[in-house]
């Protein structure tokens, strides 16, 4: 898993192996390194769930802050760039975390779905959205819990097994 804490530096310096593996291996250019490391770390940042403080925001609002903060310029985010974003979860999530995402996108459709119905227009559906959304919570409390547990079981380089400390049990 990529340490998202090391974003601006060279991705393909810290990750070499990644420029063989996808989606990373269609954008990576030994030509133009810096763009396409920019380029990796925009993917990470927009894609990855462990350790990232941008992956809560909604998925527009992401990429504008990453935009916004100068961590990639919008003319690197071509369209093997975003068609590499959308393969991401194919080829880097394990089985729970590509339930967790499908899970809270979702949910978030469903939010959005309640947030922007009016009561006079569609109360009747509303109502039967709103009785159903604490059962899907609860189903996703256990998707985030199989994760979790796998995520807190994640070994470190070389083969070892993070410590108590370290995966937050102490």
């Amino acid at each position: 898993m990529v340490d998202i804490k090391n974003i601006g530096n060279n991705f393909w310096q810290l990750y070499p192996e990644y420029q063989y593996k996808r989606p990373f291996d269609t954008i990576h250019n030994p030509r133009k390194l810096k763009d396409s490391s920019k380029q990796a770390w925009y993917i990470v940042a927009m894609c990855q769930q462990s350790g990232n403080i941008f992956y809560n925001m909604p998925y527009e609002v992401r990429k504008q802050e990453l935009i916004d903060t100068g961590l990639i310029s919008e003319k690197l985010i071509t369209t093997d760039v975003e068609l590499a974003v959308e393969d991401y979860p194919k080829h880097m999530y394990s089985r729970p975390q590509r339930n967790l995402d499908i899970w809270g996108k979702k949910l978030d459709d469903l939010y959005t779905y309640i947030d922007e119905s009016t009561w006079e227009d569609q109360g009747e559906e509303l109502l039967k959205y709103m009785e159903k959304a604490d059962k899907l919570w609860k189903m996703y409390a256990n998707i985030v819990k199989e994760f979790d547990k796998e995520d807190s079981t994640e070994q470190i380089k070389g083969g070892g097994q993070l410590s108590a400390l370290e995966r937050g049990e102490i």
